[in-house]
């Protein structure tokens, strides 16, 4: 949705995320309470603020003049708490995670968290 929006495709790399999931729609997560991945439980307990470091290209270190894709992620991702992106999230249970394992949404929240 934000590549999309901001015209172009964003890397992944600039969010500095631990686990990427892939399918779904664009923000579900801000309904998400608690996942299971493989044996793996994480409670997902608040919206991840993002800050001036997800201007900088991940490849070459350089920092984008117009601040994107921050601006663009401000335009339609900003709340009382900053600019949000992406899920903070605590372990529960299980030790490991691997890629290509099934995700389970286990509780969803009628309410937006980023509300």
């Amino acid at each position: 949705d934000l590549s999309a929006r901001y015209g172009q495709p964003i890397d992944m790399r600039r969010f500095r995320p631990n686990v990427v999931l892939s399918g779904g729609q664009a923000w579900q997560e801000d309904h998400w309470v608690e996942l299971a991945i493989g044996g793996t439980t994480l409670s997902l307990v608040k919206p991840c603020t993002r800050c001036v470091l997800i201007t900088v290209d991940p490849a070459t270190g350089s920092l984008d003049p117009n601040r994107e894709p921050l601006r663009t992620l401000a335009s339609y991702r900003k709340t009382a708490a900053g600019v949000v992106f992406g899920m903070n999230a605590i372990h529960l249970a299980g030790q490991r995670l691997a890629i290509g394992e099934d995700v389970v949404v286990r509780q969803t929240s009628d309410i937006s968290k980023t509300a």
